[in-house]
């Protein structure tokens, strides 16, 4: 395979090439923002078009669900074998019964219910409170060296970055390159 092929910009030599070339840059960040608006907004017409196109399929299945639902619901005992499987093989498909496991749902704010555990009396209620205990990473970046004597945690020094913000509002629409 042969390298790819990239276009050679030229480093700006001062100060008004690099504004130029800055000022370039804001516009074609511009115009491949707007390139994604309108992508965006093809994508959106085409998904309500094809929404409002697949509603009556949508309508249709879920009544062809709640139809097979009825028959197998009526013929639970023999579709399988009096409990003995949970899946039924129709011949051009397979139904099945399965349970959920249970679940805890906290209704209104978590917090609530860990107060009213704390403050309760019982013992009992108590044991639905579990103690957390979390590694505090922060502490660990006050004291690196000694932090780095646990087995199994590394330090990692920051790394420097280089970015570009062109300032949209000082961006002319249209801008030439530096040469």
């Amino acid at each position: 395979m042969s390298p790819s092929k990239t276009n050679a910009i030229s480093v700006p030599q001062d100060r008004e090439s690099a504004v130029a070339l800055l000022a370039d840059y804001g516009a074609t960040l511009r115009e491949l923002d707007r390139l994604e608006l309108d992508m965006n907004d093809k994508i959106a017409s085409i998904k309500l078009a094809s929404s409002a196109e697949a509603e009556p399929h949508r309508v249709k299945v879920e009544q062809l669900e709640r139809a097979l639902q009825a028959y197998c619901e009526a013929h639970r005992k023999e579709l399988t074998r009096d409990g003995k499987v949970k899946t039924a093989d129709l011949d051009v498909g397979k139904v099945s019964w399965r349970w959920n496991p249970a679940k805890v749902t906290i209704r209104g704010k978590e917090e609530s219910v860990v107060d009213q555990l704390k403050r309760s009396e019982s013992e009992e209620l108590k044991k639905f409170l579990r103690p957390s205990v979390e590694i505090d990473r922060v502490a660990m970046l006050r004291n690196p060296k000694v932090a780095e004597t646990i087995e199994g945690v590394e330090i990692t020094e920051g790394i420097e970055t280089f970015e570009i913000k062109p300032d949209s509002a000082k961006v002319p629409e249209t801008s030439e390159a530096a040469a």
